[in-house]
């Protein structure tokens, strides 16, 4: 049996063909028959350097028959294994090896194509007081998005068009390149973060396009660094003949869609796993929302007597993931007492958290509040994770009146603009937490932490003064004008009688009260939460001094 011995040196001017980093290549030797010259079965050998050796011997056994020329092909491995030993036979790099070989057979005559790139927006992007631009960089071409000013989530929604006239070979090897800068900084250190991906990679996909998608910003000289933001783009590689598909998103896309899944991460940049943790205790002073005439039928199948006309239960949303609560059946004062979890990627590019109170019947909204991320957690050395409360989140929206002819203003419950009137109120808690994601999305809340919440609870008589100074510009009236002051279903009217108002001679009309003002006092029962509220006004105090 013969040996025959290949000493693989070193390499030289090898193309960096790995959209981040650089590339880890290895070398593949096979053995052809020398009097045939048909390939016989030889053995692949993985001579990558694992331990940073510049030179490596290998035996290789020999076939039957003569050997003819060794083959020896180059290839890159973006995934580093260890090999058990001398004699190692390797798996392809599936993904990459099936990309180039489909690569390699596009068209080598000049076509005209455009490439077309809508940069939409931006989320937490890092850094303080900062002014982002960002700029798409594509074949040589760069273009640049209008500066935003003081924001660290800027909405830009500007499309750029590169138009080339070249062969799809050569075009699918270039890349794309998304950085944002803070254009306040100097030239050398004003890059927040980038994103890069071949053309290739976008020409992959169906339609040949990317539709809404995010990119991880990293620094591309640290991609260990971690996230530096979050950019939300669209693109899409046309032809000939090729009709553009459609850059519009709905309106509540955002908060349906599922953000996490749709992001797209460069190589050696990880988010770590979290789970937020919301504890749903109880909700007071919901509306009214069903008719009367159905509550016979609701006692045959729920077993329950009328008592108020509402079955709530509360959804939680983050990052177009969603858990709600148990339904609480004729109840206006539900209580609940579950957790609700949500799996996460950390940080997320999701800005805030959506609770929305819905009623069984048609699924009717009661309310809907949004927790904004930035407004419960602080970034850097010295920040915190999301954390809030145990505290109460009130809920506005259209007026408490029920109707059988339906609501009008039914949208200002879904969020959808500044709610009108008091529909209730949440006592919630969220807590974040680093590690795995949540293996179950409910569970029951622990007695030791509800006897922690009962302090939160004990409530103090409260007096509110209102004293009217003037009312001008009313819209014609022919009845008299009168005022209503509410805090929660609190509430109390003026206690003078109704005024009529007077046309002021131009287009409106005013209250003439002259030197005597109008005043009002509402007496209501709240939790005393002037503990909270001592820090704030102290510092308010300092920045004022």
């Amino acid at each position: 049996m013969s040996k025959l011995i290949v000493t693989v040196d070193s390499a030289s001017n090898l193309p960096n063909v790995d959209t981040f980093g650089a590339s880890d290549p290895y070398c593949i030797v096979e053995i052809k028959d020398g009097s045939t010259g048909n390939e016989r079965q030889g053995t692949v050998v993985d001579v990558r350097a694992d331990d940073g050796d510049s030179e490596l011997d290998y035996e290789v056994d020999e076939p039957d028959g003569d050997f003819g020329d060794p083959s020896l092909e180059g290839h890159h491995d973006q995934h580093h294994r260890r090999r058990a030993g001398g004699h190692h036979r390797r798996r392809r790099n599936v993904g990459s090896a099936a990309r180039r070989k489909t690569r390699s057979k596009l068209s080598n005559k000049p076509q005209d194509f455009q490439i077309r790139v809508k940069v939409v927006e931006a989320r937490q992007l890092q850094g303080a007081n900062i002014s982002p631009v960002c700029r798409v960089t594509c074949y040589n071409q760069m273009k640049q998005t209008r500066i935003k000013k003081s924001t660290n989530s800027p909405y830009w929604g500007e499309t750029f068009f590169f138009n080339f006239h070249v062969s799809p070979a050569d075009l699918m090897e270039e890349l794309v390149e998304c950085g944002v800068f803070n254009s306040r900084r100097l030239r050398s250190d004003a890059l927040i973060g980038a994103f890069k991906f071949d053309l290739g990679m976008l020409y992959e996909e169906d339609g040949h396009a990317f539709l809404h998608k995010w990119l991880l910003l990293c620094d591309p000289e640290d991609p260990q660094g971690g996230a530096k933001g979050y950019l939300k783009i669209c693109a899409v590689i046309l032809g000939p003949g090729d009709e553009a598909p459609s850059f519009k998103q709905t309106a509540n896309a955002d908060e349906d869609e599922d953000i996490e899944a749709n992001l797209l991460r460069p190589a050696g940049v990880q988010l770590r796993p979290a789970t937020f943790t919301l504890r749903v205790y109880r909700a007071e002073d919901l509306p009214r929302m069903d008719s009367e005439m159905f509550q016979g039928v609701k006692k045959i199948f729920t077993g329950t007597s009328t008592k108020e006309l509402v079955d709530p239960y509360l959804v939680f949303q983050f990052a177009g993931k969603e858990v709600h609560t148990d339904t609480k059946y004729t109840d206006d004062h539900p209580e609940w007492n579950e957790e609700l979890r949500i799996g996460l990627q950390f940080p997320s590019m999701c800005e805030r958290i959506k609770l929305q109170m819905d009623r069984l019947t048609e699924d009717d909204v009661i309310g809907t509040a949004y927790i904004d991320i930035s407004l419960i957690s602080a970034q850097g050395e010295s920040g915190y994770l999301p954390t809030f409360g145990p505290a109460f989140i009130n809920f506005y929206g259209s007026p408490r009146e029920f109707s059988e002819l339906g609501d009008e203003f039914c949208a200002l419950n879904e969020g959808k603009g500044e709610g009108v009137a008091y529909r209730g109120r949440l006592l919630a808690e969220l807590r974040t937490e680093l590690g795995e994601t949540p293996n179950q999305s409910k569970g029951d809340i622990s007695e030791d932490q509800l006897t922690k919440v009962q302090k939160f609870l004990r409530r103090r008589k409260f007096r509110l003064h209102a004293a009217f100074g003037s009312a001008t510009m009313i819209s014609e009236v022919d009845a008299p004008v009168e005022f209503e002051i509410s805090i929660g279903n609190y509430g109390n009217k003026l206690d003078d009688t109704p005024t009529n108002a007077v046309f002021d001679g131009v287009h409106y009309y005013f209250l003439p009260w002259g030197k005597t003002k109008p005043c009002a006092v509402v007496d209501s029962q709240w939790e005393d939460i002037s503990f909270r509220l001592h820090a704030v006004n102290f510092l308010h105090k300092i920045i004022q001094r």
